[in-house]
């Protein structure tokens, strides 16, 4: 057959054209479609980094509506219930972001440590070496000076084991049980505590705890403190210029009856006032605040915790008390 026959041509035709038709479907790096998919790439980044960044904007105005009202969670928990549903709804679609490469926590402890930010150890708490200078306290209500005046063990074993006495020693103020009844009673509404710490620190929260108010009487409820002033005991040389921007009392100032305190705990030493407050059961069953500015500077081993006033009742009731700080590690090792 002759090469310039038309069949021949005819045969040709189709052959090349679908060599032609076939060979873009098997071209990767085709110029007529990638700029497509690089079109729709950067689409896809462009919705993603929008997105991530409206949670980051979500997330940073949840943040400083915490850092305003946090406070006064206590006073409006329904505002921090809405929060926290908030702030589970942004985790969940922080989760589900393209190119996020990790969620957010929103476990328990989450939300845990929304609402109760940790301060650190408790340096008053009796079982980890917080202890009660019985001299330097006001003796409890039905108990004379003598009797309160005691050591720390013989407290102890009172406070566990006489279980039928309604008399409940001051070492409950330092204990980390929280029950309705089970605190420490005062005469009138007057009075103090001293409590010797388990190391010097730097003392930057005083916290007080109460039961639940709905779950107490009436009559008990006038018996918690109101106005209350918390002091620490220094020593008087580090104080230098800067005593006069202090409250002070002498180191002996709160000493009860004949007997001083220990003159090794108050030897040159004198005692600052670190804050004064108002406590309020209503508010909380934990409620910590803040010492008084230049306060932290200090270091303290010995703290008073002086009640001024109660809310109507003849009698004071105290519960526990905690004091929170950062530990002076040349102080403990001397």
């Amino acid at each position: 057959m002759s090469k310039d026959s038309p069949l021949t041509l005819r045969t040709k035709t189709p052959i090349t054209k679908t060599t032609k038709l076939v060979k873009p479907l098997h071209d990767e790096t085709s110029p007529s479609e990638t700029p497509t998919d690089d079109a729709a790439s950067r689409q896809q980044s462009k919705f993603s980094l929008r997105n991530v960044r409206r949670v980051r904007s979500a997330l940073f105005v949840s943040a400083l509506f915490y850092t305003t009202f946090a406070p006064n969670w206590m006073k409006m928990k329904h505002i921090g219930l809405c929060f926290c549903f908030t702030l589970r709804v942004l985790c969940l679609l922080y989760a589900l972001v393209p190119g996020s490469d990790c969620a957010l926590n929103c476990d328990a402890d989450f939300y845990h440590n929304l609402w109760f930010t940790g301060l650190g150890p408790d340096f008053a708490l009796g079982t980890a070496g917080g202890n009660i200078v019985a001299e330097m306290t006001t003796p409890t209500l039905g108990l004379s000076f003598s009797s309160s005046y005691r050591s720390s063990a013989s407290a102890w074993n009172a406070y566990y084991q006489v279980e039928d006495s309604d008399i409940v020693p001051p070492l409950v103020v330092i204990d980390d049980q929280l029950r309705i009844g089970q605190c420490w009673s005062i005469a009138n509404d007057k009075g103090h505590i001293t409590i010797q710490l388990a190391a010097p620190i730097n003392v930057t929260h005083f916290t007080f705890y109460y039961p639940d108010y709905r779950e107490v009487r009436v009559p008990d409820l006038q018996a918690a403190p109101k106005n209350i002033v918390a002091w620490v005991l220094v020593d008087e040389e580090n104080l230098g210029t800067k005593r006069t921007a202090f409250v002070t009392r002498p180191a002996q100032y709160f000493a009860c009856g004949k007997k001083k305190a220990d003159p090794t705990l108050t030897r040159g030493k004198l005692f600052v006032q670190a804050l004064s407050l108002e406590f309020t059961p209503q508010k909380g069953v934990k409620q910590s605040f803040k010492t008084d500015p230049g306060v932290k500077e200090l270091v303290a081993g010995v703290i008073v915790v002086q009640i001024l006033n109660n809310w109507g009742a003849d009698h004071t009731c105290l519960y526990r008390v905690a004091v929170n700080g950062e530990e002076n590690l040349r102080d403990s090792a001397a």
